[in-house]
């Protein structure tokens, strides 16, 4: 504002636009976390919009690690709505923000249709989101459209509005979920995704033999997918069964990276995944 004191620009009290934009062009490229926080309260005006879009010129806005409160979130969503698609990596790992934080961003988000682009990595993981959030991440992933996506470290245990976006807009590629909530009931959901998705990552959730037998079928159809991570997933022998016979029934599968280490998959299952990659061109 034209007569304030803004802290960490060395402005003295009453400086104009003018010297305000001039020392914010300067500084703000230096400036990470809380104190791009800072300069997103600070710059919601016309001063703010006429220096946003040399904010960041990587296109990445990393605020990880940075505990975010419901008014910044509305500061960072006010910049997002209105950023003319120049930033396109949003790393928001590890801010605590929940579903509630999610739900503030998703709506400033949703009011500006010239937000809707396609970014290159949306990350948040780690943030205390729970299936109440699936339907919200739906939304995003629709406005968004990014390449990767990273989920993982929350309590996630639906993927029914998560896998009707991805499916839809087929521009999510890498898909990132290991520790989550995910059991049997999201296989199919991960299975309809399977026709899109290239790297899927469900480590350590709650998949079961039962979850394993439904994305054998996913394996058998997939024509895109190229890495599969399932680890830690108790999958058992009769998992590790049904995914080795997707494996030999489609043979010409895309697939090239499989890991099931720490799935108990017996003898039973060594034998039948050691004969499925005999026959497998590409695993």
């Amino acid at each position: 504002h034209s007569h304030s004191t803004i802290t960490g620009l060395g402005l003295p009290v009453g400086a104009c636009n003018k010297c305000v934009r001039k020392e914010a062009d300067k500084t703000i490229m230096k400036m990470y976390s809380a104190k791009v926080l800072y300069l997103f309260q600070c710059f919601q005006d016309h001063v703010f919009c006429e220096v946003h879009s040399k904010l960041f010129d990587n296109g990445v806005i990393d605020i990880s690690y940075c505990r975010l409160l419901p008014h910044q979130l509305v500061s960072l969503g006010f910049f997002l709505s209105r950023s003319h698609r120049k930033w396109k990596e949003l790393n928001l790992h590890r801010c605590a923000i929940g579903n509630h934080g999610l739900n503030i961003l998703h709506q400033c988000l949703r009011r500006d249709e010239a937000s809707k682009q396609e970014i290159t990595k949306l990350n948040l993981s780690s943030n205390n989101l729970t299936e109440a959030s699936s339907h919200l991440i739906g939304d995003i992933i629709n406005y968004l459209q990014p390449h990767t996506l990273v989920l993982d470290d929350n309590n996630i245990s639906s993927l029914k509005d998560i896998s009707t976006a991805v499916t839809t807009t087929c521009t999510v590629k890498v898909l990132n979920m290991f520790t989550n909530s995910i059991t049997s009931q999201d296989a199919s959901s991960i299975c309809d995704m399977m026709t899109c998705l290239e790297e899927l990552y469900i480590n350590d959730n709650e998949l079961g033999s039962h979850g394993a037998k439904v994305l054998s079928q996913g394996i058998e159809n997939t024509k895109t997918l190229r890495a599969l991570l399932i680890s830690c997933n108790n999958i058992g022998s009769s998992g590790t069964t049904a995914i080795a016979s997707g494996l030999t029934d489609n043979i010409n599968t895309s697939l090239e990276v499989l890991n099931i280490s720490y799935d108990a998959i017996g003898q039973d299952g060594a034998r039948a995944i050691a004969e499925a990659i005999i026959n497998n061109k590409t695993l």
